[in-house]
């Protein structure tokens, strides 16, 4: 069957089993948001939850931890942002995950990487083990956003300078995955 690795040292079968978090480790369910259209927001200050990068699990068992995977793509004028992602449980409020606990200023999961005079494309990507508080039967969302100072457009899936018939053009996702312990 197939088989992947993942960055953490996790290998998962599409049987399912997964190894490097114990022998009696077990992947649960997988699901994944994929944004392939393109957006653009000049919120300062604020988390910007980026419209199609949502998923939502519900835990298997009580015990679980939550893998996440994302790669966001984006670009402004100046960069001046870092990638968040956010978890709710059960509708109770975003709580960000991840993120840096040093200095003051903007705290993300990841940085957004360098840009050249608007024509690259900044990428950011993260694979972190989240061991969420929950009940049996809620549901969390894992959301991915970014935080920013600055408010110049920023765009998701593409470059500053592009015209619709040129330019960078790419696809974002995050992927969430029950680690049943």
């Amino acid at each position: 069957g197939d088989t992947f690795t993942i960055p953490s040292g996790c290998t998962f079968t599409n049987s399912g089993t997964a190894t490097g978090f114990g022998s009696a480790a077990k992947c649960g369910q997988v699901v994944q948001a994929h944004k392939s259209d393109v957006s653009s927001f000049t919120s300062q200050n604020v988390i910007y939850n980026i419209p199609g990068l949502a998923v939502t699990i519900t835990p298997a068992a009580a015990s679980s931890k939550i893998l996440i995977l994302g790669t966001l793509n984006s670009n402004a004028t100046t960069v001046d942002g870092v990638m968040q992602v956010t978890r709710n449980v059960a509708s109770g409020g975003a709580t960000s995950i991840g993120a840096s606990t040093a200095g003051v200023g903007q705290a993300g999961i990841s940085g957004l990487g360098g840009h050249r005079n608007g024509y690259e494309l900044m990428t950011a990507g993260t694979t972190y083990l989240d061991t969420p508080t929950y009940t049996l039967g809620q549901s969390i969302v894992y959301q991915m956003g970014i935080l920013r100072a600055g408010t110049t457009v920023f765009y998701i899936n593409r470059d500053t300078s592009n015209t619709g018939s040129n330019g960078e053009h790419t696809s974002s996702q995050i992927i969430a995955i029950e680690i049943l312990a």
